[in-house]
């Protein structure tokens, strides 16, 4: 073993030392980005370190040389990993396609395969000579051609990292900045001395692993005082060009110097095709954007822009103004998020509000109307009851069965406001109706039919049509808006302080190619106002209170029913005319 250079073996041992223990710290946070090529890159540097010390302590020539020539794949993986390692830590990895991926190995391998083979050719080291006769002598490596490719390479991998690192120290916060610093100068220090021993300045001696020995402990202090490797930067690119926000950057002229993916997808356009036009040239609907916002440099509001199928697309826009190192003004950032989700949902929200608020209201008329309607049924019930209950025996047998019949009546109209109870509420709960074509005929027959008794009475005039239409409906619904039609041109029809009985007529209108036929009950009442035909159907209301027998239920459950079905509902009206009341239903 020689001793000639054992300052140089010892300093080679102690850089391969800390080179190893930085790879094995970095490797166990490896999942941070680049932290799986700068441990592989600290790993070479210590097995370059650890050869160079071995080297220099033999003495035997060929052994030596073996030694530099089993280092070498460290040698040469150095500079591409220093640069993945870069792209990595700076978040632009991306760029390395795999083709490019392949092309960044492609002179490491062949210088290796050169430097294995160089007594084959000499062109990679013409000559390997000791510097003197001593036994033990540092070896003197000359370079030939074919190291001129590997020296540009390496040097130019260097340049490249370094200027990527040199982006995130100008553009960063202070602790990445620090940490961009450090590792720099950790990147430096060894090609310095790489650069030295290249000259022929140090006697023969490699002084990178040296350098790379400072390097390591540069890495030591980086990672302890700026958390290298515990948090690294994310890089602007990476940020801006994912973001679903659409970024532009204007210059003082409006034209567009910069722009992310999301925006160029909402302007339809590559990012190379707008770059360096004025927004408001640019064939888009941003071009009123770019004409509307021309001279305001700060602002924050909302934009409606046409969408895809016809639909808008509502936009939230912020404007900033940008500044030079100088805090000269040099242009405009226009940020836009779409917010046409948000206010789709608050548009719902507000819809859906507005309907419980009258789903509330019609809540409150529901339960007045209905303490009301069974209130009076219910008094005469608990009357004609008690009547018979305490006086019975004293009554008279057509007096008994009087009332009874009156407590029957009750009841039956207590079970009708029960029943249609029912029916408004199936109306409202029922998710899904199950419709098809209607006999409409048959269905007013059925109406008409409920109303036996009250058609038996003299002078009741009822005229229906004689061929019914079509149309599309759910059967049991329509029957009950024929009965409510029917029901109330009953009662309100005709004029008994006159003498003159009702008479309902049904009929329909169907024109030509119309998508719908309107049916209509037709009464000779006392007629409407139009303040009366304003509150018909108001759930829950009605006009009379004293001239006829009814409910506030009826014309609320009709209204419910129609729109379901697809129709539309509506009175025709005037004071002494009578009145018609109408419905219409979709043909098939």
């Amino acid at each position: 073993m020689a001793f000639l250079y054992l300052p140089y073996v010892l300093i080679m041992l102690l850089a391969a030392a800390v080179a190893g223990w930085v790879s094995a710290y970095v490797w166990r946070r490896r999942t941070v980005p680049g932290g799986i090529y700068f441990a592989g890159l600290m790993a070479a540097v210590a097995f370059w370190a650890l050869l160079n010390a071995i080297e220099y302590s033999l003495v035997h020539i060929p052994t030596r040389i073996l030694c530099s020539k089993i280092s070498y794949p460290a040698v040469v993986s150095v500079p591409p990993l220093w640069f993945l390692f870069v792209l990595a830590y700076t978040q632009r990895e991306a760029w390395l396609t795999p083709r490019r991926r392949v092309l960044v190995w492609i002179i490491p391998v062949v210088t290796l395969v050169l430097a294995w083979t160089n007594e084959l050719h000499w062109l990679y080291w013409p000559t390997i000579t000791p510097v003197s006769d001593e036994p033990g002598a540092m070896l003197t490596y000359t370079h030939g051609v074919l190291f001129l490719p590997n020296l540009i390479y390496a040097y130019g991998m260097m340049v490249a990292g370094t200027w990527g690192l040199l982006r995130i120290a100008l553009g960063s916060a202070t602790l990445y900045r620090s940490q961009a610093a450090a590792l720099i100068a950790g990147a430096i220090i060894p090609w310095i001395g790489n650069a030295v021993y290249l000259a022929g300045w140090t006697a023969s001696i490699d002084t990178t692993p040296i350098g790379f020995a400072l390097s390591g402990l540069l890495m030591v202090w980086g990672i302890f005082r700026f958390q290298m490797f515990d948090l690294v930067p994310v890089a602007r690119d990476a940020v801006v060009e994912n973001m679903t926000d659409g970024v532009l950057v204007l210059d003082t002229h409006d034209r567009i110097v910069d722009i992310n993916p999301a925006a160029a997808q909402w302007l339809g356009r590559e990012p190379g095709q707008v770059i360096g036009r004025p927004l408001d040239q640019v064939p888009s609907p941003w071009s009123e954007l770019g004409t509307r916002y021309q001279n305001i440099w700060q602002e924050q509001t909302e934009i409606t822009l046409p969408g895809d199928e016809g639909e808008s697309q509502t936009l939230d826009l912020r404007i900033s103004p940008l500044h030079d190192r100088q805090q000269h003004l040099s242009g405009r950032l226009m940020v836009l998020r779409d917010i046409t989700a948000r206010r789709q949902a608050e548009e719902a929200l507000r819809h859906y509000t507005q309907e419980l608020e009258t789903s509330n209201a019609e809540l409150d008329a529901f339960a007045h109307t209905v303490a009301h309607d069974l209130k009076n049924p219910l008094s005469v019930l608990i009357g004609f009851s008690t009547l018979l209950e305490t006086r019975m025996q004293r009554m008279e047998p057509a007096q008994v069965t009087d009332n009874l019949h009156r407590i029957t009546a009750t009841g039956y109209k207590m079970w009708d406001i029960i029943q249609e109870l029912l029916l408004l509420a199936s109306v409202r709960q029922m998710a899904e109706v199950e419709v098809g074509p209607l006999d409409m005929g048959a269905l007013a027959s059925e109406a008409l039919g409920r109303f036996a008794n009250r058609l038996a009475e003299p002078n009741v005039i009822i005229v229906t049509a004689s061929d019914w239409p079509t149309t599309v409906g759910h059967a049991p619904w329509v029957e009950e808006v024929w009965v409510n039609y029917i029901s109330n041109a009953l009662k309100y029809g005709g004029d008994p302080e006159k003498g003159i009985p009702p008479r309902v007529e049904l009929g329909f209108d169907a024109p030509p190619n119309d998508s719908s036929v309107r049916f209509w009950v037709k009464d000779n009442g006392t007629g409407l106002t139009p303040e009366q035909q304003a509150q018909l159907f108001t759930p829950f209301t009605r006009l009379y209170t004293t001239e006829a027998e009814g409910h506030g239920l009826g014309l609320s459950i009709v209204q419910r029913i129609v729109t379901r079905l697809g129709g539309k509902v509506g009175v025709e009206s005037a004071p002494g005319m009578g009145s018609s009341f109408w419905f219409t239903l979709p043909v098939p």
